[in-house]
């Protein structure tokens, strides 16, 4: 009945007909889950999804309800867990196959071994093994990631190596918690990410442009979002909703989603533009420099699905209302720092340094950040000040953690979080090595701070040569972006310093200092900056800057300089390298100067002893300048 009415319906429009009974032969015979002729999920589709969606729990899943930490360990190796509620640890168990991160049910604890390939169920409350399963993974095919709901368990196995597009093939597994029977198994042609799971369905970022989630029950695909601008790399279930994404950021899952456009969807970014030039060296998504935001581990890599480096340079944020983070927070991790941002102005607010070993593992669940370090340490920081809420020593060494630990408020002694500009300094200063784009990022931001304090911390950089050259480089253009007018008296106290020919002391930061007063146009330091011009020991690249500076600053003092400077080197051979520094001076003296400047320049366009480039450069000069002054006159006699 169903069918014949709808050829009535479009009985005189073939074209719509054809496609109504094709529609209505899937509707019928319903599809195989990830089919590739599956139509895209629409606005309504995914209204309805969320209004049958389970509620997602604002508390830890493991059955004990308290907040816990399932650690990875060694010396030797093996899984402890550790109730953080009461600071202790509640077991640990000898574990020396386990090679993947730990993954949190309600029952179970679970892991994936080596040699051979299987699944681990170890019971939550006593660490004791339930049951092992083979996973029969073969050569050429491996483990990207698995999710726990409640009893059940879902893994993913894909092909490894070099991606062939057409020729790649994934599977989905739901095991039983309970005794590690496998419940279904569903084919995926393509790639199939690593999954998470919660109200009753798994999700999963799936050929890198759709969302795809399937009824955790029966393995039936019910929805699939596709993105049109976005990868699709990661999927996160939270409280407050799902969100899917990639480098760039993470679509909220609700109606606006199905258009599949940033800009139309609840779309989260960290956009640090709107603190200026903050932004250099963190972008919003891909890595810039070697700093990078990183919205959720990449489900692709099955490198990710064990503990990596991966895990210490994280954003942790959690969902707000619409387009927003909660709270309008966001935090950034980079191994032993954590740089807090007001996601609404792009600002820095605190930055926290654990302050003895790497941090390996980290979380963001809700009410505070936890972190674990390689010494066994667990922190929780307050996600709004960066304070230090509560530390635990386990005594334990760690390879990395999994919390399971939403909620978690339990307060110690609080700490407060440094002064901004100090720890700042810190990282800076700090000796670490392989730390020294974080230092870079801090010099960035201090670029938004006001006070001489600044100041002066970016004038001891670039007179430390110990520093790396990438670091003192950036201190130099953090100084000249500066406009900071309260440290005026002390960039002209730093002019005061010359070359002493008795100590070998040389005069330090006169170039970067030169360009920072230069920008604030600052006349007052003509004076000094001419005497550093004239002076023999400074280098041709200070020259270079000082004249730059000089220029900016303009003026009848700074012409005056600029004609002796030019009559003294005109000729100076040290110059062919460096003849910019001679054709900057001239641009001031023909524009700035009057009658007696430009008689100055044709003399030395004819004199033979100046270098032959400049007197070309004078003479275009000239040239121009005539022919404008015919022109005007033109103009005033018709």
């Amino acid at each position: 009945m169903f069918l014949v009415d709808r050829i009535h319906r479009y009985s005189f429009r073939p074209a719509v007909f054809a496609t109504a009974v094709l529609a209505s032969f899937w509707t019928a015979c319903g599809q195989k889950p990830f089919s590739p002729h599956r139509l895209d999920s629409t606005g309504g589709d995914v209204s309805g999804f969320l209004r049958g969606l389970g509620t997602i729990a604002r508390h830890p899943v493991n059955r004990t309800r308290h907040p816990m930490a399932f650690l990875a360990v060694t010396s030797p190796d093996g899984i402890a867990a550790v109730d953080m509620e009461a600071g202790k640890v509640v077991w640990r168990q000898p574990v020396s196959d386990r090679d993947s991160r730990l993954v949190v049910g309600r029952r179970n604890v679970y892991y994936v071994s080596k040699s051979p390939v299987a699944l681990v169920a170890l019971d939550v409350t006593t660490g004791r093994r339930r049951w092992k399963r083979p996973l029969g993974v073969v050569k050429g095919r491996g483990v990207y990631g698995m999710a726990a709901d409640g009893d059940r368990v879902y893994v993913v196995i894909g092909q490894t190596g070099t991606f062939v597009p057409g020729k790649w093939s994934s599977y989905v597994e739901a095991w039983d918690g309970g005794d590690g029977s496998l419940r279904w198994r569903r084919e995926a042609p393509g790639r199939l990410g690593a999954p998470s799971a919660a109200g009753g369905y798994v999700f999963f970022p799936y050929r890198q442009q759709y969302l795809s989630v399937l009824d955790a029950g029966s393995g039936k695909e019910v929805l699939r979002v596709r993105t049109r601008k976005e990868y699709v790399t990661f999927v996160r279930v939270l409280p407050e909703g799902v969100y899917f994404g990639g480098n760039s950021g993470a679509f909220k899952l609700n109606a606006r989603a199905a258009t599949g456009l940033p800009e139309k969807a609840d779309f989260l970014r960290l956009d640090l533009s709107r603190a200026g030039k903050s932004a250099g060296l963190l972008s919003s998504g891909r890595q810039t420099g070697t700093m990078r935001i990183a919205y959720y581990w990449d489900g692709y890599e099955p490198v990710m699905f064990r503990y990596t480096a991966y895990d210490r340079n994280m954003l942790l944020w959690r969902g707000g209302r619409g387009r927003s983070f909660a709270k309008h927070r966001a935090v950034l991790e980079y191994f032993r720092y954590f740089f807090g941002f007001d996601t609404e102005s792009g600002m820095l607010k605190w930055v926290h340094i654990e302050p003895e070993q790497d941090v390996l593992s980290s979380a963001d669940v809700g009410t505070a950040l936890l972190y674990a370090t390689k010494d066994g340490q667990i922190v929780s920081v307050d996600p709004e000040t960066g304070d230090v809420l509560w530390r635990m020593k386990t005594g334990l060494s760690l390879v990395g953690a999994t919390f399971d630990a939403e909620g978690f408020s339990v307060t110690g002694r609080r700490v407060s979080a440094q002064n901004l500009v100090d720890v700042l300094k810190r990282i800076v200063f700090d000796p670490d090595r392989r730390l020294s784009v974080a230092k870079l990022f801090a010099l960035t931001q201090l670029r938004n701070l006001k006070g001489t304090e600044v100041t002066q911390i970016l004038l001891h950089i670039l007179s430390d040569r110990k520093l790396p050259l990438s670091v003192r480089l950036k201190a130099e253009q953090v100084l000249v972006e500066r406009v900071s007018p309260e440290s005026v008296p002390l960039l002209l106290a730093v002019l005061h310093h010359h070359f002493d020919y008795v100590t070998g002391e040389r005069a330090m930061a006169v170039g970067p200092v030169a360009m920072a007063l230069g920008k604030m146009k600052v006349t007052k330091a003509v004076k000094a900056l001419s005497e550093h011009l004239t002076d023999a020991s400074t280098p041709l690249s200070t020259v270079r800057k000082i004249v730059t500076a000089m220029a900016k600053i303009g003026g009848r003092s700074v012409v005056d300089v600029f004609r002796q400077f030019l009559l003294d080197y005109r000729a100076d051979a040290a110059f062919k390298r460096s003849l910019d520094v001679l054709f900057r001076v001239v641009d001031v003296l023909s524009t700035q100067g009057g009658v007696a400047e430009r008689q100055l320049l044709a003399f030395v366009a004819e004199d033979p002893y100046s270098l032959p480039q400049l007197r070309n450069y004078i003479g275009e000069k000239l040239s121009v300048h005539a022919s404008a002054g015919v022109d005007s006159t033109h103009k005033r006699h018709r």
